[in-house]
């Protein structure tokens, strides 16, 4: 995929965190190579969320607090800079 590619995603699809995966719309906005090794294919990506209907992001915002209140970090604020860095 290359940057601004919009793709339709589903947030947590194996079930670790919540009782079903979240669907929304989201815009890579990193693409990094993760391997050391150039001719190895591993590559990460950066993704924004742009849109999730009003029920997900209900879930969303409630799987954010808990992350945070089980988290050593500080607040929620720092929880969602860090997941999205």
């Amino acid at each position: 995929f290359m940057e601004s590619t919009i793709l339709e995603m589903e947030v947590d699809a194996e079930g670790k965190f919540l009782s079903q995966p979240l669907r929304c719309l989201g815009k890579i906005v990193r693409r990094e190579n993760t391997s050391a090794d150039t001719d190895e294919k591993n590559v990460a990506f950066g993704v924004r969320i742009v849109q999730m209907n009003e029920d997900d992001m209900e879930r969303w915002e409630e799987c954010m607090s808990l992350i945070a209140s089980q988290s050593t970090l500080n607040d929620e604020a720092t929880v969602r800079k860090f997941l999205s860095a």
